[in-house]
């Protein structure tokens, strides 16, 4: 992933006191073995790299 395409996408919160708002995840469903399936949550590649980056913020407090 291009550092300088995350970063524009991230301008608009960058030193400003403003609230984030997430996108919207496209949901369905992913068949498993037995006749089971698991519920599936498919977000932009943007909202991911923002969880990833506060998860490792917190683990690397602990």
């Amino acid at each position: 992933m291009d550092a300088k395409f995350v970063s524009e996408k991230l301008e608009k919160y960058n030193n400003k006191n403003q609230e984030y708002k997430a996108g919207k995840a496209i949901h369905f469903d992913i068949p498993k073995p037995v006749f089971k399936i698991r519920y599936s949550s498919e977000t932009d590649i943007i909202e991911r790299v923002i969880y990833q980056s506060l998860v490792e913020g917190i683990t690397g407090q602990i």
